[in-house]
């Protein structure tokens, strides 16, 4: 079902959400290796309380039994309904639409390359809780997958897209490893809303697609 045009609040206001931030800021791509492994460890080390408080806010919000947010993969629908309910769009303002036409995106693909929307900060910072709890359902249906970060150096001029932002990885897709990227797959699923084509059950496809990547010696 989608529920864009019935739940998403467009308002200058955000969502009141409790945030942690890494204490050595997201500039991933100008970091040396150790403050990459610090944040790596950062990150490992957060994800049992930001987890936690991602349910227990669900929880409270849909009232519901917080068991019910046992990382299962169908916990994922629930996890979604809710942040589809709360997600806050906002208008890109001007001078963010001005540094985007600066980018080479906007040169190759011009007017149709740009959002007028945005979701709000919140919004966005939400994401990381539950790109770690997707991380985790993965974790504990997978056992063999694990967690890791590639670092490029910061004088590399073309960086592996993810450089320096923890993935799991294992999953195996045509006879090779490859890793997943929670925040930014979340995120992917979240850009859906500015188009009106989120669906409750997009994060359990997001999982049920990975699923069948997993090594088939679990």
């Amino acid at each position: 079902m989608n529920i864009f045009k019935k739940n998403n609040k467009k308002t200058d206001n955000d969502i009141e959400y409790i945030v942690t931030f890494p204490p050595m800021g997201i500039d991933y791509d100008s970091w040396d290796k150790r403050t990459a492994n610090n944040y790596f460890n950062w990150y490992i080390d957060q994800i049992p309380q930001r987890t936690k408080y991602l349910c227990e806010r669900v929880s409270v919000d849909l009232n519901i039994d917080i068991s019910l947010l046992d990382f299962s993969p169908k916990s994922l629908n629930i996890i979604w309904d809710w942040y589809l309910k709360i997600a806050i769009i906002q208008k890109t303002d001007a001078q963010e639409l001005e540094k985007f036409k600066k980018t080479q995106l906007y040169q190759l693909v011009g007017e149709s390359s740009i959002n007028y929307e945005k979701l709000s900060l919140n919004s966005l910072i939400i994401q990381r809780d539950i790109g770690m709890y997707l991380a985790e359902v993965f974790l504990r249906e997978c056992p063999l997958l694990t967690w890791t970060f590639t670092h490029d150096s910061p004088s590399k001029k073309v960086k592996d897209f993810f450089n320096n932002r923890p993935q799991l990885t294992g999953f195996i897709h045509d006879g090779s490893v490859v890793s997943f990227e929670p925040i930014h797959m979340v995120g992917v699923q979240a850009s859906r809303l500015l188009n009106d084509t989120c669906e409750t059950s997009d994060l359990y496809n997001l999982y049920e697609l990975w699923s069948e990547k997993f090594p088939k010696d679990i």
